[in-house]
């Protein structure tokens, strides 16, 4: 309540399309990012590159949302996922990665085994930390998600500090506030943020 005093001193407008967004974001679903904006999934492009390689096959790189769309024809293909790294479990003779480039509220779980010519890169995969994953789409054995990624190279394209304050639970909205620049990375707020995108997007075509 304070806050919204607060910014209804600044402006009113900023309170009216908040509440907008609240509404729609509890009535709508099903809309995804798409460029600079936001679209409904019907009709969306973007959402596949073709990358060579080093034995000069091309690799197409799939966002996860469209994998999780796609139906089972996608086993077996062979595709690049590129995004930010929510977490890291190792194990003895492989290791789980949970990665997500935005497209999707939830992330695709990545299997790296340890005879990966590139697992050693998994030693400096962190939170926060932006990597590529190349591998084989398979059908997931555990529950939660129809697909996995099986591993075959996996590149560290940013670190990410150990201080990194995001971490893969539910936070406060006061501690949120705190981190502003970082807030968007959230499901909460990038929720909100695709919705609010969405309405923008709809206003202006």
């Amino acid at each position: 309540a304070r806050d919204c005093c607060w910014v209804m001193l600044i402006d009113p407008f900023t309170v009216i399309r908040s509440l907008i967004v609240m509404f729609c974001a509890t009535h709508l679903r099903g809309f995804v990012i798409r460029g600079a904006a936001l679209s409904p999934l019907a009709g969306q492009k973007g959402s596949t590159r073709l990358f060579t390689a080093q034995n000069g096959q091309a690799i197409q790189r799939l966002k996860v949302r469209k994998i999780f769309e796609a139906d089972e024809s996608v086993v077996g293909k062979e595709v690049m996922v590129q995004g930010w790294i929510r977490s890291v479990r190792d194990q003895k003779q492989f290791s789980f990665i949970d990665i997500n480039d935005g497209s999707s509220l939830k992330g695709i779980q990545a299997v790296a085994d340890c005879n990966m010519p590139s697992y050693g890169e998994l030693k400096k995969l962190s939170t926060g930390a932006a990597a590529e994953i190349k591998g084989t789409i398979i059908a997931s054995q555990g529950k939660g998600q129809k697909y996995e990624l099986q591993a075959t190279e996996v590149k560290l394209v940013g670190e990410c500090p150990t201080t990194y304050p995001l971490q893969k639970k539910r936070h406060s909205q006061e501690f949120l506030r705190s981190i502003a620049h970082l807030r968007p990375r959230t499901n909460t707020i990038s929720a909100v943020s695709r919705v609010r995108s969405t309405l923008a997007y709809a206003a202006h075509k």
